[in-house]
């Protein structure tokens, strides 16, 4: 069994600006749906929820009552970080793993959108004995139309689960700066196993305000480094 790991933290319903939201959540988990009923995987949907503040949870249990899943409800996890006091994503993944029942577990942020193909070719690097970092398309813009290809995040990925018990996300003091865990737990996975990384289709971060669209509004990013999105959505992005 594929266990699909999330942790949410107001993700139900972001602001994307001019009095619009959008169900980040809602959208990656049809994604996910989608996904399992293209393929014959015994898959769990496995979601830790850290104090959200930004709409109800209870709607996840309609959207997946047809699907195995566990929701679970954990305090904040805040940590004081050299630049700040902010939430500790390795230490709640962690948590969220020890939910987990599957021989492998995917690694899932839930402004993803997903296919089945995240899914098949994990599942072929894990049987290798290899960890699996799919390099998604990173939407920059509200029409989806341009982006890039974000080769340097290693957020989401697949491991076995003896793979997981050997590399545990760090937690703070372990790393020490807010996202800082996603790269430092590459370099943990990558000094024990083999890596596959590869561009994935049909596999792309949602729209929302954060650091890199923050960065393109200040100009840090040139025009010419964008590239249209020519990726294929499952499904259209709804908006609330």
């Amino acid at each position: 069994m594929v266990s699909i790991c999330l942790m949410n933290r107001n993700r139900s319903k972001v602001d994307i600006g001019k009095n619009r939201y959008r169900p980040i959540l809602k959208n990656c988990l049809e994604s996910i749906k989608y996904s399992i009923d293209k393929i014959n995987i015994d898959v769990e949907i496995v979601i830790g929820d850290f104090e959200s503040i930004d709409y109800n949870i209870s709607w996840i249990h309609d959207c997946l009552k047809n699907y195995k899943y566990k929701l679970n409800c954990f305090p904040y996890q805040e940590s004081p970080f050299t630049d700040g006091k902010y939430f500790d994503r390795g230490k709640a993944r962690n948590i969220i793993g020890n939910m987990a029942e599957g021989n492998n577990i995917l690694w899932l942020d839930c402004d993803m959108i997903i296919n089945e193909n995240i899914i098949i070719h994990g599942l072929e690097a894990n049987k290798k004995n290899k960890a699996y970092f799919p390099i998604c398309f990173y939407n920059l813009t509200e029409d989806n139309k341009y982006g890039w290809w974000d080769v340097n995040a290693c957020g989401i990925c697949m491991l076995t689960k003896n793979m997981f018990k050997e590399c545990r996300w760090p937690e703070y003091p372990q790393h020490q700066s807010f996202h800082a865990e996603d790269t430092h737990y590459f370099r943990i996975v990558n000094s024990k196993f083999d890596i596959v990384r590869n561009k994935e289709d049909k596999y792309f971060h949602q729209f929302h305000p954060g650091r890199n669209v923050n960065r393109v509004e200040r100009r840090d990013i040139r025009k010419n480094e964008w590239y249209p999105n020519y990726i294929n959505i499952n499904k259209n992005i709804e908006e609330l």
